[in-house]
């Protein structure tokens, strides 16, 4: 029997459920895509260390964030729930008062809690099933991988996971269910109104002003951005995020009064139809919850930032990893950089002194690279003659720096302020790094770009960062003037905008080309590498090279000084290497990268739309509750039902749309400041994170308004007796 009337209960309140619903089926279709990601990883062609070891750390950060997900549709449900609960405790108070028990109610809420929760996990893990083959596709695209032998995977581990955290949160809601029905006076739940908001009265004077403030704050928290450009978490963004939410409060709460005054003033619109009853039931709303449409307004900001910014940035973090992986591979052996800041602090820098550091602190790293005279791949074909099979062609890049030479010192003489440099803190201060030409050409003809030539008094500036582009172009203009061993170069006029190396993202900020005769007078003068790179080209795919080189470097270096790193063995002198970067393993670490940001911007995002959208939704329908007798007066003074519904569709739409448009300006300066500080500089189109967000909003934003709607219309029908 109480089954039969909850499930009554459930069928005549679907409207009232229905946000409860789709909170439901939209927290389980995310809940259960995103931790499916890991059950989804059998169906893509993993083949290396890497790729495995990034899907395991997303996999592992989208878990941990699934927590706090748990936590945000907790309040979402509950506060949905609450909706329901005030919007019913009249028909509470009648069970009660009929003779019921407060456990008989208690158990009528819980089996139509039951019968809503059944059919919106059963709808939200469907939807998610579905969402999770999209993401298993995304993925591989992502990992730069493939699905060989695609099927449809269920993951069950992902189905326990958000069963758990339904129950947990249909527990919770139960429970406090029972208490609002146990607690409450029969007197309470029969007569009991919602207390109907009046807002802060504050005269219109004091609104203008604070409106002009508000958008003074807010222009001044603009600028504070677009100079900081996000360059750094210092106090000009601290300054900024905190008047741009200051100034969003205030705005919200003096600009309901004054553009409802704007309104009056135009008496045709104003007058016409029911408008002066939109405008003013859509100003008290703004006016009485300002603090909570500031706070969906931030959110919102947040939601909209994180995603169409997450799509650029992961571009930034990655790169244009086909660009940076022209190697097959590069090994890297640093010599004297560890030493620089004592050098510094404690001893003159010169050629000698940098020595005689470096013999202090890793004597067996000279000493080997001097016995191989510096010969990074005829030291390992020594060593393991299968290195001859394996590499086709390499080429050697040794870097070399004058001492007392800065780039503040090089930059001025072309009249190019440090400080313009917007990288690394301390850029002037950093040593000027130079490499030979016929080095430098070496590494071009592997990749069969063309070859540069040199005056005796010239050298080339090579650089493949936007930021550096510049002053790069600057100090060729300039015919900057440098000494390096004594010998007197300008820059030459060639633009050279060469890939030195294999990586993730470009590194090459300002490197200088000189003429051979210079590297040898700088060697003739006691100079030691500061860095040395050995880039090569398999004689086999690169799969394959990837396993020979682990088994070449296993064989060279086999002695119990040897450790490994990342599967590599890296030999204990670090000569003639210590670090190594892959083509391989680069492109599947960028890959890992790009799924990691795209997939927590994508979640954190959507969580933050569906909560604002949720709030919003509730906060609608609980006005619409608590104003039934404006409506009803509406009705018996003559106003029929199209009138009346399409004052409600106004207002619905918007208070949803009010906030979301704050939020949408401050979104698209922030992309606008990312644009051009960051997103041009690195030549990335900020649009595909633009079209997934617009895409997201539609999307949430419209099943929530069209929800609220028709709830909201049934509750004004039901008073007016439509």
């Amino acid at each position: 029997m109480l089954a039969k009337l909850a499930l009554r209960n459930v069928r005549r309140s679907a409207r009232d459920y229905a946000v409860y619903f789709v909170t439901l089926v939209f927290g389980v279709a995310m809940f259960y895509a995103f931790n499916s990601i890991e059950s989804q990883s059998v169906l893509l062609d993993i083949r290396s260390h890497a790729s495995g070891r990034m899907l395991d750390l997303t996999v592992s950060l989208l878990g941990i964030f699934s927590v706090v997900v748990a936590l945000v549709l907790a309040f979402l449900v509950a506060y949905a729930n609450r909706f329901i609960i005030k919007r019913r405790k009249r028909e509470f108070g009648t069970y009660l008062l009929l003779g019921m028990g407060s456990s008989t109610v208690a158990t009528i809420l819980l089996v139509e809690m039951l019968a809503v929760g059944v059919v919106s996990l059963v709808v939200g893990l469907l939807a998610g099933m579905m969402m999770s083959q999209g993401l298993a596709f995304a993925t591989a695209a992502l990992m730069g991988t493939t699905m060989t032998k695609y099927h449809f995977v269920v993951s069950t581990s992902a189905i326990v996971k958000t069963l758990v955290c339904f129950f947990v949160l249909f527990a919770a809601t139960l429970v406090m269910n029972i208490r609002f029905v146990s607690r409450r006076k029969l007197g309470d739940l029969l007569t009991e109104r919602s207390d109907h908001g009046t807002g802060i009265r504050v005269p219109m004077a004091a609104r203008v002003i604070g409106l002009v403030v508000a958008l003074g704050l807010l222009a001044f928290a603009y600028l504070l951005l677009g100079i900081n450009r996000f360059s750094q978490v210092d106090a000009l963004f601290i300054m900024s995020t905190f008047t741009m939410i200051v100034g969003t409060v205030l705005l919200f709460l003096s600009s309901s009064t004054i553009v409802l005054a704007l309104v009056q003033r135009a008496s045709r619109f104003y007058y016409r139809g029911l408008h002066a009853f939109t405008a003013r039931q859509v100003s008290s709303k703004v006016g009485t919850a300002f603090a909570s449409l500031s706070v969906i307004c931030i959110m919102l900001f947040f939601a909209l930032s994180t995603i169409s910014v997450g799509f650029g940035l992961r571009s930034v973090f990655v790169g244009d990893i086909d660009k940076m992986t022209q190697y097959d591979a590069t090994l890297v052996c640093r010599f004297c950089n560890p030493v620089y800041p004592v050098l510094q602090d404690t001893l003159e820098d010169t050629y000698e002194n940098r020595r005689a550091l470096m013999l202090e602190e890793t004597p067996e790293k000279l000493a080997a690279a001097e016995a191989a005279d510096f010969d990074m791949a005829g030291d390992l074909a020594a060593r393991n003659p299968a290195w001859n099979d394996l590499v086709a062609s390499s080429a050697q890049l040794d870097y070399y720096a004058e001492p007392q030479m800065k780039w503040a010192s090089v930059l001025a003489k072309a009249g190019v302020d440090a400080s313009s440099m917007e990288s690394a803190e301390g850029f002037g201060m950093s040593d000027v790094t130079v490499v030979g030409l016929s080095q430098f050409n070496g590494v071009c003809e592997l990749t069969d770009k063309p070859t540069y030539k040199l005056a005796d008094d010239q050298y080339l500036v090579n650089t493949t960062i936007g930021l550096s582009d510049k002053v790069a172009h600057l100090m060729r203009e300039q015919a900057a003037p440098i000494t390096i061993a004594g010998i007197e170069l300008k820059a030459a006029p060639d633009e050279v905008a060469v890939e030195m190396r294999t990586g993730v993202v470009s590194d090459v900020g300002l490197e200088l080309i000189v003429p051979d005769a210079v590297i040898d007078a700088m060697k003739a003068q006691g100079a030691l590498p500061t860095t040395s790179y050995l880039d090569c080209m398999y004689t086999c795919d690169r799969g394959q090279g990837e396993e020979m080189l682990k088994r070449v470097l296993e064989e060279a270096y086999s002695d119990e000084t040897a450790s490994e790193e990342d599967g590599y063995m890296v030999p204990g002198s670090l000569w003639p290497y210590h670090t190594i970067y892959t083509a391989e393993y680069m492109t599947a670490q960028a890959g890992g990268m790009k799924l990691l940001i795209t997939y927590l911007a994508l979640y954190i995002g959507f969580v933050m739309l569906v909560s604002t959208a949720a709030i919003l939704a509730i906060q609608q329908l609980s006005e619409t509750v608590d104003s039934v007798g404006r409506y009803q007066r509406l009705s018996s003074l003559g106003c029929d039902r199209d009138m009346i519904l399409g004052s409600l569709r106004a207002q619905s739409v918007l208070y949803f749309v009010v906030p979301l448009a704050v939020a949408l300006v401050h979104a698209a300066y922030v992309v606008y400041v990312m644009n051009v500080g960051v997103f041009t500089v690195f030549g990335i189109n900020p649009m595909t994170g633009i079209v997934v967000t617009v895409a997201l909003v539609l999307v949430v934003y419209g099943c929530y308004l069209e929800v609220t709607y028709r709830a909201a219309r049934g509750v004004v029908c039901e008073a007016c007796g439509f």
